[in-house]
Protein backbone atom coordinates (compact mmCIF):
# COMPACT_ATOMS: atom_id res chain seq x y z
CA UNK A 1 0.00 0.00 0.00
CA UNK A 2 1.09 3.42 -0.88
CA UNK A 3 2.38 5.43 1.63
CA UNK A 4 2.16 9.64 1.35
CA UNK A 5 4.75 11.81 3.40
CA UNK A 6 3.41 14.82 4.76
CA UNK A 7 5.76 17.15 5.79
CA UNK A 8 4.35 20.55 7.53
CA UNK A 9 6.03 23.04 9.27
CA UNK A 10 5.41 26.56 10.43
CA UNK A 11 3.03 29.11 9.04
CA UNK A 12 2.63 32.39 10.43
CA UNK A 13 0.21 33.57 7.74
CA UNK A 14 -2.47 31.37 9.02
CA UNK A 15 -1.30 32.81 12.82
CA UNK A 16 -2.74 36.10 11.86
CA UNK A 17 -5.38 35.15 9.70
CA UNK A 18 -7.09 33.27 12.40
CA UNK A 19 -5.05 34.06 15.52
CA UNK A 20 -5.99 38.03 14.25
CA UNK A 21 -4.13 41.23 14.15
CA UNK A 22 -1.45 41.69 16.74
CA UNK A 23 -0.44 45.29 16.80
CA UNK A 24 -3.79 46.83 15.80
CA UNK A 25 -3.84 50.37 16.87
CA UNK A 26 -5.85 50.77 19.93
CA UNK A 27 -9.69 52.10 20.15
CA UNK A 28 -11.82 51.81 22.93
CA UNK A 29 -14.79 49.64 22.59
CA UNK A 30 -17.06 52.64 23.04
CA UNK A 31 -15.70 54.66 20.38
CA UNK A 32 -16.75 55.35 17.17
CA UNK A 33 -15.35 53.21 14.15
CA UNK A 34 -11.70 54.71 13.26
CA UNK A 35 -11.53 55.44 9.35
CA UNK A 36 -7.75 57.05 8.93
CA UNK A 37 -9.01 58.60 5.94
CA UNK A 38 -11.56 60.33 6.97
CA UNK A 39 -10.64 61.88 10.22
CA UNK A 40 -6.61 62.01 9.33
CA UNK A 41 -5.80 61.55 12.55
CA UNK A 42 -3.40 59.15 14.11
CA UNK A 43 -4.12 56.31 16.49
CA UNK A 44 -1.78 55.37 19.34
CA UNK A 45 1.01 53.48 18.85
CA UNK A 46 2.18 50.12 20.11
CA UNK A 47 5.20 48.24 19.78
CA UNK A 48 5.77 45.81 17.08
CA UNK A 49 3.81 42.42 17.75
CA UNK A 50 4.22 39.07 15.76
CA UNK A 51 2.76 35.70 14.49
CA UNK A 52 3.81 32.03 14.03
CA UNK A 53 1.61 29.08 13.76
CA UNK A 54 2.16 25.65 12.38
CA UNK A 55 -0.46 24.20 9.78
CA UNK A 56 -1.32 21.22 7.35
CA UNK A 57 -2.78 21.92 3.75
CA UNK A 58 -4.23 18.77 2.75
CA UNK A 59 -3.95 19.75 -0.87
CA UNK A 60 -5.38 18.66 -4.22
CA UNK A 61 -5.26 19.85 -7.59
CA UNK A 62 -7.09 20.05 -10.54
CA UNK A 63 -7.22 21.73 -13.79
CA UNK A 64 -5.98 21.24 -17.48
CA UNK A 65 -2.80 20.74 -19.15
CA UNK A 66 -2.13 21.50 -22.89
CA UNK A 67 0.35 19.38 -24.74
CA UNK A 68 0.62 19.78 -28.44
CA UNK A 69 -2.85 21.84 -28.70
CA UNK A 70 -4.69 19.06 -26.39
CA UNK A 71 -5.92 19.26 -23.49
CA UNK A 72 -4.91 16.49 -20.46
CA UNK A 73 -7.54 17.32 -17.80
CA UNK A 74 -6.50 16.71 -14.28
CA UNK A 75 -8.89 16.48 -11.64
CA UNK A 76 -7.75 14.94 -8.82
CA UNK A 77 -8.45 15.28 -4.77
CA UNK A 78 -6.29 14.21 -1.95
CA UNK A 79 -7.74 10.79 -1.78
CA UNK A 80 -7.20 10.27 -5.55
CA UNK A 81 -3.40 11.56 -4.83
CA UNK A 82 -2.96 9.68 -2.30
CA UNK A 83 -3.89 6.44 -4.18
CA UNK A 84 -2.23 7.46 -7.28
CA UNK A 85 1.43 7.69 -5.75
CA UNK A 86 4.23 7.72 -3.49
CA UNK A 87 4.94 11.22 -3.32
CA UNK A 88 2.69 13.74 -1.33
CA UNK A 89 5.28 16.27 0.38
CA UNK A 90 4.21 19.49 1.49
CA UNK A 91 6.61 22.02 4.16
CA UNK A 92 4.76 25.40 5.14
CA UNK A 93 6.09 28.30 7.42
CA UNK A 94 4.68 31.88 7.96
CA UNK A 95 6.05 34.94 9.57
CA UNK A 96 4.19 38.52 10.27
CA UNK A 97 5.07 41.44 12.11
CA UNK A 98 2.82 44.96 12.41
CA UNK A 99 3.06 48.22 13.98
CA UNK A 100 0.58 50.20 14.05
CA UNK A 101 -1.74 50.44 10.79
CA UNK A 102 1.62 49.29 8.76
CA UNK A 103 2.82 45.22 8.73
CA UNK A 104 4.68 42.86 6.64
CA UNK A 105 4.15 39.07 6.11
CA UNK A 106 6.17 36.10 4.67
CA UNK A 107 4.98 33.06 3.44
CA UNK A 108 6.88 30.64 2.18
CA UNK A 109 5.47 26.65 1.21
CA UNK A 110 6.96 23.82 -1.01
CA UNK A 111 4.63 21.32 -2.44
CA UNK A 112 5.49 18.34 -4.23
CA UNK A 113 2.63 16.12 -5.83
CA UNK A 114 3.06 13.42 -8.36
CA UNK A 115 0.52 11.49 -10.20
CA UNK A 116 0.50 8.92 -13.19
CA UNK A 117 -1.80 10.35 -16.02
CA UNK A 118 -3.06 8.70 -19.25
CA UNK A 119 -5.84 10.37 -21.05
CA UNK A 120 -7.46 10.60 -24.33
CA UNK A 121 -6.77 13.95 -25.97
CA UNK A 122 -8.34 13.92 -28.71
CA UNK A 123 -11.17 11.84 -31.02
CA UNK A 124 -12.55 12.99 -34.50
CA UNK A 125 -14.30 10.28 -36.50
CA UNK A 126 -11.70 6.45 -36.35
CA UNK A 127 -8.68 9.37 -35.43
CA UNK A 128 -7.55 8.98 -31.65
CA UNK A 129 -5.02 10.79 -29.71
CA UNK A 130 -4.42 9.84 -26.29
CA UNK A 131 -1.62 9.84 -23.86
CA UNK A 132 -0.56 6.76 -22.68
CA UNK A 133 1.84 5.66 -19.12
CA UNK A 134 2.19 9.48 -18.67
CA UNK A 135 3.87 10.54 -15.60
CA UNK A 136 3.25 13.63 -14.31
CA UNK A 137 5.96 15.02 -11.31
CA UNK A 138 5.22 18.79 -9.99
CA UNK A 139 7.59 20.60 -7.31
CA UNK A 140 6.47 24.05 -6.17
CA UNK A 141 8.36 26.22 -4.12
CA UNK A 142 6.26 29.71 -3.33
CA UNK A 143 7.80 32.58 -0.96
CA UNK A 144 4.74 35.37 -0.73
CA UNK A 145 5.96 38.87 0.64
CA UNK A 146 3.77 41.64 1.32
CA UNK A 147 3.43 44.68 3.33
CA UNK A 148 0.12 45.62 4.12
CA UNK A 149 -1.77 48.63 5.88
CA UNK A 150 -4.89 48.72 7.86
CA UNK A 151 -7.13 51.41 6.20
CA UNK A 152 -10.45 50.39 8.68
CA UNK A 153 -10.99 48.78 12.04
CA UNK A 154 -13.90 49.04 14.95
CA UNK A 155 -12.57 48.26 17.68
CA UNK A 156 -9.44 46.22 19.07
CA UNK A 157 -8.40 42.79 18.99
CA UNK A 158 -7.61 42.32 22.54
CA UNK A 159 -10.93 44.03 23.83
CA UNK A 160 -12.38 41.35 21.18
CA UNK A 161 -11.61 38.94 23.73
CA UNK A 162 -13.09 40.12 26.38
CA UNK A 163 -16.27 39.08 28.02
CA UNK A 164 -17.20 43.07 28.30
CA UNK A 165 -16.80 44.16 25.02
CA UNK A 166 -19.51 46.43 23.44
CA UNK A 167 -18.70 45.08 19.85
CA UNK A 168 -16.88 42.64 17.85
CA UNK A 169 -13.49 43.52 16.28
CA UNK A 170 -13.09 43.92 12.91
CA UNK A 171 -10.42 45.27 10.76
CA UNK A 172 -9.57 45.68 7.22
CA UNK A 173 -6.02 45.12 5.27
CA UNK A 174 -4.81 46.46 1.94
CA UNK A 175 -1.84 44.13 1.18
CA UNK A 176 1.21 44.75 -2.09
CA UNK A 177 3.81 42.64 -2.42
CA UNK A 178 5.13 39.63 -4.82
CA UNK A 179 5.43 36.00 -5.12
CA UNK A 180 8.28 34.30 -5.83
CA UNK A 181 8.08 30.61 -7.23
CA UNK A 182 10.51 27.76 -8.72
CA UNK A 183 8.41 25.26 -10.31
CA UNK A 184 9.66 22.23 -11.27
CA UNK A 185 8.01 20.01 -13.99
CA UNK A 186 8.41 16.80 -15.36
CA UNK A 187 5.57 15.44 -17.47
CA UNK A 188 6.47 12.30 -19.94
CA UNK A 189 4.75 9.45 -21.07
CA UNK A 190 3.91 7.85 -25.05
CA UNK A 191 1.53 9.80 -27.33
CA UNK A 192 -0.01 7.27 -29.28
CA UNK A 193 -2.27 7.97 -32.87
CA UNK A 194 -5.22 5.07 -34.09
CA UNK A 195 -6.99 5.11 -36.95
CA UNK A 196 -9.88 2.42 -36.53
CA UNK A 197 -12.27 3.24 -39.43
CA UNK A 198 -13.33 -0.25 -39.03
CA UNK A 199 -13.07 -2.96 -36.36
CA UNK A 200 -9.39 -2.92 -37.19
CA UNK A 201 -7.15 -0.14 -37.00
CA UNK A 202 -5.34 0.70 -39.77
CA UNK A 203 -2.74 3.07 -38.32
CA UNK A 204 -1.09 2.92 -35.16
CA UNK A 205 1.85 5.29 -34.60
CA UNK A 206 3.35 5.81 -30.89
CA UNK A 207 6.01 8.58 -29.64
CA UNK A 208 7.87 9.42 -27.04
CA UNK A 209 6.98 12.74 -25.25
CA UNK A 210 8.81 14.40 -22.48
CA UNK A 211 8.87 18.08 -21.14
CA UNK A 212 10.90 18.22 -17.78
CA UNK A 213 10.94 22.61 -17.08
CA UNK A 214 12.69 24.41 -14.17
CA UNK A 215 12.08 27.78 -14.12
CA UNK A 216 12.62 31.06 -11.22
CA UNK A 217 9.11 33.21 -11.41
CA UNK A 218 8.48 36.35 -9.77
CA UNK A 219 4.91 37.87 -9.97
CA UNK A 220 3.66 41.08 -8.32
CA UNK A 221 0.50 40.87 -6.33
CA UNK A 222 -2.25 42.72 -5.03
CA UNK A 223 -4.75 41.88 -2.24
CA UNK A 224 -6.25 42.22 0.91
CA UNK A 225 -8.07 40.74 3.99
CA UNK A 226 -10.68 41.05 6.59
CA UNK A 227 -10.60 40.01 10.44
CA UNK A 228 -13.47 39.49 12.42
CA UNK A 229 -13.89 38.56 16.02
CA UNK A 230 -18.14 38.14 15.98
CA UNK A 231 -17.73 36.86 19.67
CA UNK A 232 -15.54 35.90 22.61
CA UNK A 233 -12.31 34.12 21.67
CA UNK A 234 -13.99 33.19 17.70
CA UNK A 235 -12.05 34.71 15.06
CA UNK A 236 -13.03 34.38 11.53
CA UNK A 237 -10.48 35.51 8.50
CA UNK A 238 -10.92 35.93 4.57
CA UNK A 239 -8.09 36.77 2.68
CA UNK A 240 -7.73 37.50 -1.08
CA UNK A 241 -4.73 38.33 -3.65
CA UNK A 242 -3.90 38.21 -7.59
CA UNK A 243 -0.97 38.85 -9.54
CA UNK A 244 1.22 37.75 -12.42
CA UNK A 245 0.22 39.70 -15.27
CA UNK A 246 2.71 38.09 -17.89
CA UNK A 247 5.96 39.48 -15.47
CA UNK A 248 6.45 35.82 -13.97
CA UNK A 249 2.82 33.73 -14.54
CA UNK A 250 0.55 34.68 -16.94
CA UNK A 251 -2.11 34.69 -14.22
CA UNK A 252 -2.05 33.93 -10.44
CA UNK A 253 -4.26 34.27 -7.56
CA UNK A 254 -4.95 33.21 -3.87
CA UNK A 255 -7.99 32.66 -1.54
CA UNK A 256 -7.89 31.64 1.97
CA UNK A 257 -10.65 31.39 4.52
CA UNK A 258 -10.42 31.21 7.96
CA UNK A 259 -11.92 30.42 11.11
CA UNK A 260 -10.42 29.69 14.32
CA UNK A 261 -10.84 29.61 18.75
CA UNK A 262 -8.23 31.48 20.42
CA UNK A 263 -6.71 30.32 23.93
CA UNK A 264 -4.10 30.78 26.16
CA UNK A 265 -0.80 27.94 25.85
CA UNK A 266 2.54 28.43 28.08
CA UNK A 267 1.98 31.87 28.47
CA UNK A 268 1.41 32.38 24.51
CA UNK A 269 -2.24 34.22 22.88
CA UNK A 270 -2.79 30.94 20.77
CA UNK A 271 -5.31 29.65 18.69
CA UNK A 272 -6.90 26.42 16.99
CA UNK A 273 -7.97 27.11 13.37
CA UNK A 274 -9.48 25.55 10.18
CA UNK A 275 -10.87 26.48 6.69
CA UNK A 276 -9.73 26.47 3.38
CA UNK A 277 -7.25 27.56 0.79
CA UNK A 278 -6.66 27.53 -3.01
CA UNK A 279 -4.00 28.64 -4.97
CA UNK A 280 -4.24 29.22 -9.15
CA UNK A 281 -1.24 29.65 -11.58
CA UNK A 282 -1.39 29.76 -15.15
CA UNK A 283 1.88 29.98 -17.55
CA UNK A 284 2.92 28.95 -20.63
CA UNK A 285 6.35 26.55 -20.68
CA UNK A 286 8.42 26.08 -23.53
CA UNK A 287 11.73 23.68 -23.84
CA UNK A 288 13.10 22.93 -26.85
CA UNK A 289 11.30 21.60 -29.37
CA UNK A 290 7.99 20.87 -27.05
CA UNK A 291 5.37 23.63 -25.35
CA UNK A 292 2.60 23.63 -22.60
CA UNK A 293 0.19 25.27 -21.26
CA UNK A 294 -0.33 24.92 -17.50
CA UNK A 295 -3.33 26.04 -15.90
CA UNK A 296 -3.86 24.39 -12.70
CA UNK A 297 -5.30 24.98 -8.97
CA UNK A 298 -3.87 23.48 -5.25
CA UNK A 299 -6.91 23.26 -3.30
CA UNK A 300 -8.15 21.54 0.35
CA UNK A 301 -8.48 22.14 3.76
CA UNK A 302 -6.49 23.61 6.14
CA UNK A 303 -5.74 23.07 10.21
CA UNK A 304 -3.11 24.13 12.39
CA UNK A 305 -2.39 25.75 15.46
CA UNK A 306 -0.75 29.16 15.96
CA UNK A 307 0.75 31.86 18.65
CA UNK A 308 1.06 35.63 18.99
CA UNK A 309 4.19 37.52 20.79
Amino acid sequence: MKQPVLILFGSLMCLLLLAGPMGAPASPAEAEPVHPAADGGESPEEGWMFSAGLYLWVTGMSGDLTVRGRDVPIDMSFIDLVNATDTLVGLFGYFEGMKGRFGFALDAAYSRLSANLDARLTSVGPVELSLEGGEWDFRLFVLDFAGFYRFYEVGHWKEAEQTTRKRPFIAFDALLGGRYSHEKIELNGTVRTTVTPGDIPILDESYPFALEPSDHLVDPILGGRILLWPAKRVHLALWGDFGGFGAGHDFTWQLKGMGGYSFRMFGLDSSVFTGYRSLFVEREIEEGNETMDMSITLHGPVVGLACRF
